[in-house]
Formats: structure tokens, C-alpha cells, sequence
């Protein structure tokens, strides 16, 4: 009979897990039975085991350990005793002698009639009213009658705001609330609210009743860390960082987000920072088996594995329905967020080592709309529906093509995530957002490779993955970030423009291009930014200088002064921190897209987010025997700053920026121009070495040509130029970057200030023509070239 009901009360507390190990583990914790055969047993039992006793039931009579026989008043003497030592300590006697309820009365226990024709039922009321078990029920302490009832955490942990005094004082004095934690395998809480008492707060029950909520807030948030629950619309806790929607695969994005979540809570050491939490954003994942119901749903491959234009696909896709258990989760995903929400990409493939698929899928980020939650919902399913089309836009399948995969086999998850952010002057974004490598390609003394490289920006990160013009800084050597070098360099260098998103929901609408719906903003927007003194200061023209007082006249400039100079967080070390912990868990170097916002009700506290977590693509070293030392009329192209390794052969076409038409207004034509040429090499799968100034892939223009991964498809060595009329800081922590190196392309990096490198021009123009547009040329040298590179010594030479 007991063990019936002990079942019963495990199956009812499972269901609070949030996901199967969870239950697994709610099923193991469920409450014993301990047998003592004799009074003198139950005293040592009861002394062992006081602080988890949920109650007791005895007989009346019972054995002592000094007779063989039943002693009448043993029972009695034992539920004194107890009563004695615990004055709110359940207990239930049972005889077949109604004479003793009496008794029972006097020592404020239950009595159960053994004889009753409804035992079982009596044994499971008392028990579900008085150990814990069932809902908690909050009753008057004058006449006993129930004021309110929680069958679960959340309810109780709400339900005790709303409560009177007087109640709440009653529960807490009898050890209630830790009883019916106990019962539910609580057992930490039960613990700290065992030995809670009234006195110890100075203002007794106010304060008593805000420490209970509080501790079952935190451990609410404690147990939904590092786990991936599953989505439940009916049980949903508020309080889970992640969790999913299907039972198939998250994506490689996903697994890199739920690996973050698991470490957060196992290294404690990352808990010192004061006033910073280091987080994850709240995350549900929509997991490959929704992407493969949409799909088959709609009969969609077909038409999305043709040779249709991206936008046809786009419209094809927007046209198609979502699975309708997708639409019910959704509807209610959309009641309890209260932020905007950036809907990922998460393919099977995407953030691997070898093939990283950086940027190659899309990234939409809706504005939140509390007031039109239809609105909110037709964003957000446009939105999933626009990540699943960019798996089959040209890009994509030019990707595929290049690291001969088959593109069917690619599936989708989608990740939705909160934004990290804070509204200002009708936009939203973060503080900052940046992206961190453990590895350092380009290191400048004092830094080394293993000191880290960090890129950060003001806004949404965007503007740093696709290579717009940030601050670079060594989370070890902060202060020698070359943005201080100088207040010339820094009016040249910093940041110019800020990705944000509107929040106005009717300007949202989606499209092939993901950033059609961001807006871009400048220093100026954000001087009412409550953390402004954090990231600008103010250039007075002049006298040429930076004054981090924001009410000087001036220039607003991005330069992040607060925080690295002046330590208003210790950014460096936190980063540096988390670099270190992911490196070691991973076994390999990493790369970590994070952003930072200030609370918006505490100015004290600041929260660190981790966006996604990968391992970074290193060449595995392949020595180049016997570098040539060639003669300087060999000699095509020659660099200091080179990254690959080994020996690429028979490569004749080359296509190059011509440098004396080159103009960065200009940039977009220059790239549709070469991605023309690149479409032709294609053809005949030709590799061809491609050169030009600035940084490759840019989305600011004025720093590079902003080629997309299809425009280049069929690059075997990249050169980047930097010369003293356009100094701008070599690839590092761009998506494109990341998937040229992983797919072997050979990077070889001209500075043309310094005399040890150098691009012969002349060899160029006198090479044969095979095509000349109005910015580039493409030619083709009678003998092949042949490219050197030494990525442990960082040197690159091309040889004709």
C-alpha cells in the first residue's frame, strides 16, 4: 500500500524534469521507507536521519528491544519522543483499538483504524496532506482551510508572493515548505529552507518570503543550465537556457551553444568576475526533423535543387506551410519572450573543424511585438522559412561544389535566440560585439600566437563577422591595442558606422539579403546610450585630441576607452578566461562570437553573452623543404605575412585589381566583375590566384572588395595589398576568411610600406590577356607559377 503511493508520488514528480535524464533522475531520488523492528531502532533511525524524516507511522504497540513482547505504550512513548524533538514532525498511529485516537488527539498525530473498510484511502490523504506529497496546499492557521494550492515549483514559488502574512509565516515555522521539497527530491532546497527561520530577518516575514523566492529562483535557473530540455508547451519553464522543438539532430551551431552551457556550469571558476555574468542567450532549437517535415510537406526539393534564382527559391519557400505542431509551439514561444529575436542557422555541417560553413547560411533578427502577437508570429515564421531557403542559394551550392559534398544531404536546424541588447532612440542592439580567437595569425610584439586576437565592435555583430572596421586588441596585452597608438590613427581607424535593428515591426520584411532588415546608425545615434562612457569618447579637432569627457565639444568616436583603458569590467581577463577554458575542453584552438550589455535594472551589473562557440581550421604544418631563395625576377609576388602551408602548382591564371583605376567607391562593381571572370574559370575548373588591395570579403566597402563566397568559388591563393594610402588591418575573424583557409586556399598578405614585400606589377601587364574589364584583368602566363608557402614561418612567395 505504501509503496503504491510512493510510486504515484514519483510519477507525479518526474514530470518536472526537463528532459528524460532529469525525470531519470526525479525517479531515483523518490522518498525510502525505513523499518525499525523495535522502539529502540526507530530512536536510532530517527537520529540518523532527522534532517530528511518526511514522517512517521507506527503501531501503537510496538516491540523494544528489552522483551520479546508488544508493549502497549511503546508506540505512544515513541510518538512523545518524536513529538518532543520535532513539534510539527508527522506522525500517524495505527491500531485496531479506536480507544487510542484519543491519544493520537492529545500528541497532534493521525490515527488510522486498522479495521476501516477505506484504509487505503486514508493512508494516502494523510499522507499527501502531512509528508509533502501531492500538490502544496496553503491553509489558514485559524481554522484550516485551504487559501491556495501548487502543484508544481513555479506555482509555489509565485504563489508565495501573493500569499498573506500570516500564512506564509505558519508553513514556514512548521518546516512545510522544506517537507514538500524533500518529497520531490529537492533536496538542496530542502536543506536551506529546513533551518530557515523567521527571526533570523529583520523584517521577519517580508524579507523571509522575498529569500524563498529568491532561492527557488536561482535554483530553477541552476537546473536548466548545461542541459538541452525538451520544448513543452504545457510545462515550459521560464527559467531554461535551452532547450529544443524535434528530436533529430540541433546543428553544429547548436551543439557549439549547448557545449558553452555545459561548461559555464561546471567551471565555477568563471563565476569571480564581480557584477558580470557570463551566459548564454535563452535558446529553443528547431531541430533536422522539423527541416525535413517542411520539406517533404511541401514536395520542395525539387524545385529548391534547381538552377532557380535565390529570390524564386526565397518566394518558393515563403509560399510553403510549416508543420502545424511547429505553428502550436511557436504560438506559445511568442507569449513569453519578451526581447527581439535572431532566428540562426544551424546546419549538420555548420562550425565542424574542417569545413566550418562561416556565413554561408543566413541569420534574420525580428523586432519584438508585444502588442500585435500575429505580426510577431508572421515575422518569425518568414524568418525560419528565409534560414531554410539559404540552404539552397547559389552561394551555398557554390560551396558544396568546392568541397565536393552532395547539397541533399545537408539538413537544417534553426536556432532561436534572444537578442542581447538594450533599446536606444527606437534601436536595438548590444554594447558590443565581438568575436575572439585563441589563435593569433598576425601577432604584433609583445602579442605571440598563443596570446589571442579579439575584434570587437559597437552593435550587432554583423558588422565584425563580415570584416567591418573594429578595434583589435590581445586579451593579454590590452593596452597596447593599436587604436591608442595615436589620436591620427584612431580618427582613421575606428569605427564609423553601427549595426542596429529597427523596432519598428511593419519596416520588417524578408528577403534573399539578411541585413536588408538592420539599419545603420553612427557614433552620434548613441551618445544617449546609458553606457556611453564605456565605448565613446569625444575628438576635439582642434587640437587633435581624445577627451573621454562626453560633455566636451567634439567628434563622437568609438573607442571603447572605458573598457579597456580605464577597466570598467575587466573585459580582457574574461575573455582571455574563456579562451583559455574552451581551448582546454576542446582540444583545440577556438573561436568565440560573444556580445556584452549593460542591466537594465541594475548599473552595477553587466551580462556577457556567448553567441557560439566553434574550433578553429589550423593548415596541419607541412614542411616546405628548402624554401627558394629565388631571383628577384622570378619573383611574382613575395610575403612576410603568409598563412597555409606546402606547395601549389601548375596554377597560370591569375585575376588582379588594376592599381591605378582602383577606387573603394567602386568596391561592388569590382566584384561583380570578378566574380564573372571566377564563373568562367569555373567552367573548367581552373584554379587562378586572385589579387587586389584592402581586405577580401568586407561588408564595408571602403576597407575591401566585398566578395561573396560564389564570386571566388575557385581561388587557389588570395593577395591582399595593404598600402600607406590604404592601411587596413589583414583578414582575421571573417566568415569568408574561416572557409577559404579551411578549404586550402593559400592567404599571402603585402604590406607595400615594408621592403621585404612586393607584387611585380610589370609581370602582371606583360603577362598574356585574356580578358580586361574596367577595374580588373585576368591573364594567363605561358609557363604555370608556382606558390610557396610556409605557414611556420609566415612566408609566402609565387614564383613565374
Amino acid at each position: 500500500m505504501l509503496y503504491k503511493i510512493i510510486v504515484w508520488q514519483s510519477q507525479e514528480m518526474a514530470k518536472e524534469g526537463l528532459n528524460e535524464h532529469q525525470k531519470m533522475l526525479r525517479l531515483r531520488g523518490r522518498p525510502k521507507i525505513l523499518l525499525a523492528k523495535s522502539y529502540d531502532e526507530a530512536i536510532a533511525l530517527y537520529n540518523e536521519y532527522a534532517d530528511n524524516i518526511l514522517g512517521v507511522i507506527t503501531d501503537v504497540g510496538i516491540q523494544s528491544n528489552e522483551s520479546d513482547y508488544h508493549d502497549e505504550a511503546s508506540g505512544l512513548r515513541l510518538a512523545q519522543w518524536l513529538r518532543n524533538h520535532d513539534p510539527y514532525l508527522p506522525i500517524l498511529l495505527q491500531s485496531s483499538n479506536t480507544g487510542y485516537r484519543q491519544h493520537a488527539v492529545h500528541l497532534q498525530a493521525g490515527f488510522i483504524d486498522k479495521h476501516s473498510k477505506t484504509l487505503s484511502s486514508d493512508y494516502k490523504k494523510y499522507i499527501a496532506t502531512n509528508f509533502g506529497f501531492g500538490d502544496f496546499v496553503f491553509r489558514n492557521p485559524f481554522t484550516g482551510e485551504e487559501y491556495a494550492r501548487a502543484s508544481d515549483l513555479y506555482e509555489l514559488q509565485h504563489t508565495i508572493l501573493d500569499i498573506p502574512d500570516d500564512i506564509f509565516a505558519f508553513h514556514a515555522r512548521r518546516n512545510d515548505f522544506s517537507k514538500w521539497l524533500n518529497a520531490r527530491a529537492l533536496f538542496g532546497l530542502g536543506k536551506i529552507f529546513r533551518n530557515l527561520k523567521l527571526s533570523d530577518f529583520s523584517n521577519q516575514v517580508s524579507d523571509a518570503r522575498k529569500f524563498v523566492y529568491e532561492a527557488i529562483a536561482q535554483y530553477r535557473m541552476s537546473k536548466s543550465r548545461g542541459i538541452i530540455a525538451r520544448y513543452e508547451r504545457r510545462e515550459f519553464d521560464e527559467y531554461v537556457t535551452f532547450s529544443r522543438i524535434g528530436y533529430a539532430s540541433i546543428g553544429g551551431k547548436g551543439r557549439g551553444l549547448a557545449f558553452a552551457d555545459s561548461i559555464l556550469k561546471k567551471e565555477t571558476g568563471l563565476n569571480r568576475f564581480e557584477h558580470v555574468t557570463i551566459e548564454i542567450p535563452r535558446t529553443v532549437v528547431i531541430a533536422t526533423d522539423v527541416f525535413d517535415e517542411f520539406m517533404e510537406l511541401n514536395q520542395l526539393y525539387p524545385f529548391a535543387l534547381s538552377n532557380a534564382s535565390n529570390e524564386d527559391i526565397l518566394e518558393k519557400f515563403l509560399q510553403a506551410r510549416l508543420p502545424e505542431h511547429l505553428l502550436a509551439d511557436l504560438q506559445n514561444y511568442i507569449q513569453w519572450v519578451n526581447r527581439p529575436v535572431a532566428v540562426r542557422s544551424s546546419s549538420k555541417l555548420e562550425d565542424s573543424q574542417l569545413l566550418p560553413f562561416a556565413g554561408i547560411y543566413k541569420t534574420y533578427m525580428i523586432p519584438h511585438s508585444d502588442k500585435d502577437k500575429s505580426t510577431f508570429l508572421r515575422m518569425l515564421c518568414e524568418a525560419i522559412k528565409c534560414v531554410y531557403a539559404s540552404v539552397f542559394y547559389a552561394e551555398t551550392k557554390a560551396y558544396f561544389q568546392s568541397i565536393a559534398n552532395h547539397l541533399a544531404e545537408e539538413k537544417m536546424a534553426v536556432i532561436l535566440q534572444e537578442v542581447c541588447g538594450q533599446k536606444c532612440c527606437n534601436y536595438y542592439f548590444p554594447l558590443l560585439s565581438g568575436v575572439a580567437l585563441s589563435y593569433n595569425f598576425y601577432p604584433i610584439p609583445p602579442e605571440t600566437v598563443s596570446d589571442g586576437v579579439v575584434h570587437i565592435a559597437c552593435g550587432l555583430g554583423k558588422y565584425v563577422v563580415e570584416g567591418g572596421q573594429c578595434c583589435r586588441f590581445s586579451p593579454r596585452h590590452p593596452q597596447h591595442a593599436l587604436m591608442f597608438s595615436s589620436a591620427e590613427f584612431l580618427v582613421k581607424n575606428s569605427q564609423k558606422i553601427i549595426y542596429a535593428l529597427s523596432l519598428d515591426p511593419a519596416a520588417w520584411r524578408p528577403d534573399t539579403d539578411d541585413t536588408i532588415n538592420l539599419v545603420k546608425i553612427t557614433p552620434d545615434d548613441i551618445i544617449q546610450h546609458p553606457a556611453r562612457s564605456w565605448i565613446v569618447s569625444k575628438y576635439d579637432i582642434r587640437n587633435q585630441q581624445i577627451s573621454d569627457n562626453l560633455t566636451d565639444n567634439g567628434k563622437t568616436m568609438v573607442t571603447f576607452n572605458g573598457l579597456l583603458k580605464y577597466q570598467a569590467i575587466p573585459l580582457p581577463e574574461i575573455i582571455s578566461s574563456l579562451l583559455s577554458t574552451f581551448e582546454e575542453e576542446m582540444h583545440a584552438p577556438v573561436e568565440i562570437e560573444f556580445a556584452l550589455e549593460k542591466d537594465t535594472e541594475n548599473p552595477y551589473l553587466s551580462h556577457f553573452f556567448i553567441l557560439q562557440v566553434r574550433p578553429m581550421y589550423l593548415q596541419h604544418s607541412i614542411p616546405v623543404e628548402n624554401f627558394p631563395e629565388a631571383d628577384q625576377k622570378q619573383i611574382l609576388v613575395r610575403s612576410n605575412h603568409a598563412l597555409g602551408n606546402g606547395i601549389f602548382e601548375n596554377i597560370r591564371d591569375v585575376i588582379y585589381v588594376k592599381p591605378e583605376k582602383y577606387n573603394p567607391a567602386e568596391n561592388y562593381p569590382i566584384a561583380i566583375e570578378i566574380g564573372q571572370w571566377n564563373a568562367e574559370l569555373q567552367q573548367s575548373a581552373t584554379k587562378y590566384i586572385l589579387i587586389g588591395p584592402g581586405r577580401w570579403g568586407s561588408s564595408d566597402p571602403w576597407l575591401g572588395i566585398p566578395v561573396r563566397w560564389q564570386q571566388i568559388s575557385g581561388v587557389q591563393a588570395i593577395v591582399e595589398v595593404m598600402s600607406e594610402n590604404h592601411p587596413v588591418d589583414f583578414s582575421q575573424g571573417t566568415h569568408l576568411f574561416y572557409n577559404l583557409i579551411s578549404c586550402g586556399v593559400a592567404f599571402l598578405m603585402i604590406d607595400s610600406t615594408h621592403p621585404t614585400e612586393n607584387i611585380d606589377y610589370q609581370l602582371l601587364y606583360a603577362a598574356p590577356l585574356i580578358k580586361e574589364g574596367k577595374y580588373t584583368r585576368w591573364v594567363r602566363f605561358d609557363k604555370p607559377l608556382t606558390v610557396w608557402v610556409d605557414g611556420r614561418k609566415n612566408k609566402g612567395i609565387v614564383l613565374h
